[in-house]
């Protein structure tokens, strides 16, 4: 049975999956064991045309990083969360998504695009001391979207870019909790 084209190459940890991304050329990794930073990305598996094939980006992972765990009611800190795609990314300057306060939805926080580096796509939020309360916990909800400028601009849930909905993501992100 041929394996299917959307799958990641499955010698590699969960940790090194996270650069790899799909290119015309096929599958695509930084350069190991080199310190030229001008050198091409490695070709893992050769499939031509393979970015076009799969079409619109999909999302393989949504992760908050360390420091929202290091977020407190006292000293507040930054919310941060990364997207990982399984293509490039460009195009979300100025993009904002919402994070539900499960305790207190007039806490929602506002997360703004601040960095796009190949696959990945990071936002952010700095949170003040007292904004939020040490018992809140802050999650991706169902239904919610990464817009610009008030436009929904990507597909989170779907393969289908006109679904702007993020079906099931509770399961792949759990909530941050405020210490």
């Amino acid at each position: 049975m041929p394996i299917p084209i959307e799958t990641l190459p499955t010698h590699l940890t969960d940790a090194e999956k996270r650069n790899v991304f799909a290119t015309n050329r096929g599958w695509e990794v930084q350069p190991g064991g080199n310190d030229n930073p001008n050198s091409q990305r490695e070709v893992l598996t050769a499939i031509p045309q393979l970015a076009t094939t799969l079409g619109a980006a999909n999302i393989v992972s949504i992760n908050w990083t360390k420091a929202s765990s290091e977020v407190t009611q006292a000293n507040g800190g930054t919310l941060a969360l990364e997207f990982v795609f399984n293509q490039e990314v460009s195009g979300l300057q100025n993009s904002t998504i919402e994070a539900t306060n499960e305790t207190d939805p007039e806490r929602n926080v506002v997360l703004t695009a601040v960095e796009t580096n190949d696959n990945i796509a990071r936002f952010e939020n700095v949170v003040q001391a007292n904004d939020l309360d040490a018992n809140d916990n802050i999650k991706l909800a169902d239904g919610a979207v990464i817009s610009s400028n008030g436009d929904q601009v990507i597909s989170l849930g779907s393969s289908d870019p006109a679904d702007l909905t993020i079906a099931g993501l509770e399961s792949l992100l759990e909530p941050v909790s405020i210490g």
